[in-house]
């Protein structure tokens, strides 16, 4: 039918309702229609975007993520080589600094 077909999906164990959905499927033999339904549900069912609170105390020397809580980077070295251990120390310092 042209418009908006909904029709119903269940899922069943037996005799138990598992999960039950709606589908949705809109039909016009008019591409033009058809993309102004697109768009309209399109836009009806935009995801709204999580604010990014940012906490006011953030440490200029790390990084972050979405929810404030700072990001950590771990190098671990096998002490078998004297340098690697010196090495390991200078690497660290530099990310830091950066």
């Amino acid at each position: 039918m042209v418009g908006q077909n909904i029709y119903r999906v269940s899922f069943y164990n037996g005799n138990r309702l598992l999960e039950e959905e709606s589908i949705t499927i809109y039909h016009d033999t008019d591409g033009n229609n058809l993309e102004k339904l697109k768009t309209e549900w399109e836009q009806k069912n935009a995801p709204e975007p999580a604010p990014v609170v940012v906490p006011s105390n953030l440490d200029s020397k790390k990084l972050y993520n979405r929810a404030g809580k700072p990001l950590s980077f771990r190098i671990i070295v096998q002490k078998n080589t004297p340098y690697l251990s010196a090495l390991s120390e200078q690497v660290s310092q530099k990310l830091q600094d950066f």
